[in-house]
């Protein structure tokens, strides 16, 4: 899994199956969201599982859409765990 560090004051990422996974608990994505309406940016937020990662693996336009998001919130325990056991402190 690697590491790839976002710009302009969003969560770094982790990448999961290619998938750039934000580095985030539910108190730094909200803190992170609240940044960007207090800033007025436009910003792209997903929510994403283990079935969307999965699912991202064999359509190019799936894959594309996370790959666009500036915020990857994981949604879920399994995927939570695989960042744990990869060394994330989320």
């Amino acid at each position: 899994m690697g590491i790839v560090e976002t710009q302009n004051l969003l969560p770094r990422r982790a990448i999961v199956l290619g998938v750039p996974v934000s580095v985030v608990d539910m108190q730094t994505a909200v803190a992170a969201i609240a940044a960007c309406i207090k800033r007025k940016e436009t910003r792209y937020v997903c929510a994403c599982d283990v079935h969307r990662v999965v699912r991202a693996q064999d359509a190019s336009q799936r894959m594309d859409a996370l790959r666009g998001a500036d915020l990857i919130v994981p949604d879920g325990t399994p995927l939570a765990w695989v960042m744990r056991l990869r060394g994330e402190n989320i």
